[in-house]
Order: structure tokens, then C-alpha cells, then sequence
């Protein structure tokens, strides 16, 4: 939306301007002779060209920024070390089972605190690529079509994780509401939130809500 209005801001007062040339141009004809009209009004269109020139650059020249950006994140989410790390999460995103509703990969803190790490590393990745998105760092348009496919894998998983319960230390609300607010808070541009979302993986994340639902019928019953 902070997009939407800067470009806004640039054409309304152009098109203002563009408007009053038009205006002014009508009223100058029959006033002036042709030889003093026709010279203010094509320096006027002059000026009007050249802003909408510099306008136009000034969004190529962003645009371009931002895709190189958006390359140079995809480049390091590629890495050897990065792919170990999200082969490693997607493995205990996949095989944590439901408890209550949610699959709970806090507790790798304490059991397996290597791959707790490879999810923890993958999560603030994504949260990273959250706050630029919201920051108008990056064009969402150019994330979903680097990133949304193989985020599809995880998404379907990570809309189902509880990561609060790990910190014993009074901090496992905040912690899942950050997850929460930057994680799955990516979901939301990248457009990964109803099953119907997930071309290759809606078979997945739907085993994964009545998995979630079955736990919770479990936990009623008991």
C-alpha cells in the first residue's frame, strides 16, 4: 500500500500539471500571436516530458534494486549450508507428529538441539524476508516468484508449529507470537494460507489439519 501511494504522489501532481499546461495552452491561444504561443506551450510539454522521463527512471532504477536484492537473498538461501539447513528442518517439520493440535518443534531444544537450530535459522530467514517484504525493501512480486514455490514445502508444515513450549523461562508466548507475527506472518503476500493455496503440497497440508484436528479430538476425550 506504501508502494501504491508514493506512486501516487508522484503522478497526481504530474497529472495536475499536465492538466494546467492543457488549460493554460487553450487560454494562451487566444491571447497571444501564434509565433509567442507556440514557443511557451512546447516548452511547457518540454518540461512535462522531462519529469515524467525522471519519474519513470527513478521506478526502473528501484525496480531494479530491488530484484537484485531479491536475486542475492535467493543465492544465499541456495547455499550449500543453507540447503543442508532447510533439508534438516523440512525433516522435522514432516515428522513431528500433532500434539494438541499443533506439532511442537520447540521441544528439539533440548533433544535435538542441532536440528532445532537448522528450524531456528530457517525461521528468522523467513522472518527477514517478512520485514523487507512489509518494509517495501523487496517487491512481493519478485519474492513470490523466486521463493513461493519451494516455500510451498515448508508453509504447509509450519502453519501447524507450536514453538513456545520449549522456553521455560516465561518467554514461550512471545516467542510463538513472533513466529507467528514474522513467519507465517510471510504466508500472507506470498499467498500460502488456505489448502487451496498449495498446488503441490494441498494434499499435505490438508493430512496436516485432520491430523491437527484428530489430536485435538484426542485431548477432549481423555
Amino acid at each position: 500500500m506504501r508502494f501504491k501511494s508514493r506512486t501516487l504522489w508522484a503522478i497526481v501532481p504530474l497529472a495536475v500539471l499536465t492538466a494546467g499546461w492543457g488549460i493554460g495552452s487553450v487560454w494562451l491561444y487566444g491571447q497571444l500571436e501564434r509565433k509567442d504561443w507556440v514557443p511557451i506551450v512546447l516548452s511547457g510539454l518540454g518540461l512535462i516530458v522531462a519529469l515524467l522521463t525522471a519519474i519513470w527512471s527513478g521506478f526502473e532504477q528501484r525496480r531494479h534494486l530491488t530484484l537484485g536484492f531479491a536475486v542475492t537473498l535467493w543465492e544465499k538461501w541456495s547455499e550449500p549450508e543453507m540447503v543442508t539447513a532447510r533439508n534438516s528442518a523440512w525433516e522435522a517439520l514432516r515428522n513431528e507428529e500433532m500434539s494438541r493440535g499443533r506439532k511442537r518443534l520447540g521441544r528439539l531444544r533440548t533433544i535435538a538441539p542441532e536440528q532445532y537450530k537448522a528450524f531456528a535459522r530457517i525461521n528468522h530467514f523467513l522472518a527477514d524476508l517478512h520485514d523487507l517484504v512489509a518494509g517495501e525493501l523487496l517487491d512481493v512480486r519478485e519474492v513470490k516468484g523466486l521463493f513461493r514455490d519451494t516455500l510451498q514445502a515448508y508453509y504447509c508444515h509450519l502453519h501447524f508449529v507450536d514453538i513456545g513450549d520449549a522456553f521455560t523461562d516465561g518467554t514461550g508466548k512471545e516467542q510463538q507470537k513472533w513466529f507467528e507475527e514474522k513467519v507465517l506472518g510471510l504466508a500472507r503476500p506470498l499467498g500460502l494460507t488456505e489448502a487451496s493455496d498449495f498446488e503441490r503440497y494441498r494434499l499435505t497440508f490438508e493430512a496436516n489439519q485432520r491430523a491437527a484436528a484428530a489430536s485435538k479430538s484426542e485431548v477432549e476425550l481423555k
